[in-house]
């Protein structure tokens, strides 16, 4: 691809950050579908590997994570916007519909659409403070977060 070419679909940093970002949550969701978490029949359960697999993913990628938040921040507010968009259409969403689906047989405390976007929050606030953890493998690290999520949830007894 020329230059010239590679400025028609890219004209900002912004792009270049949405471009990103876009292509960050397929990958995600991708990787979840390999996964096959949706022929899990129990719910809880189900939760528990879709939280698994996605911070695996996460620390995986936990540069990128990272360089995407924190330039973020220096985006438009209307580029800013479309990317929030994209994370509540996508990762809140899916995140919503787990906990619907363990809510019908295990009741949740909490508003579920306000957990949703906490769980994706508390996921992604690993990349940024990942040097605090440093000492810690990627499994331990994801073990606990999924146990202080579940916890949380009034899933699993403390």
């Amino acid at each position: 691809m020329s230059m010239g070419q590679f400025y028609h679909y890219v004209s900002s940093k912004d792009d270049v950050l949405y471009l990103l970002h876009k292509h960050m949550i397929r990958l995600w969701r991708e990787y979840l579908k390999t996964l096959k978490i949706d022929s899990i029949g129990d719910p809880v359960e189900r939760l528990r590997a879709a939280l698994r697999s996605s911070l695996d993913f996460i620390l995986k990628n936990n540069s990128l994570f990272r360089f995407i938040i924190t330039e973020s921040k220096n985006m438009e507010r209307e580029h800013l916007r479309i990317v929030l968009k994209l994370d509540y259409e996508y990762s809140v969403t899916f995140w919503r519909g787990l906990l619907e689906a363990v809510n019908t047989s295990r009741p949740i405390k909490g508003d579920i659409e306000v957990l949703a976007n906490e769980i994706l929050f508390l996921q992604l606030f690993q990349p940024m403070r990942g040097w605090t953890v440093k000492h810690r493998s990627s499994d331990e690290v994801r073990d606990t977060m999924v146990d202080f999520i579940l916890r949380g949830l009034g899933l699993i007894k403390p």
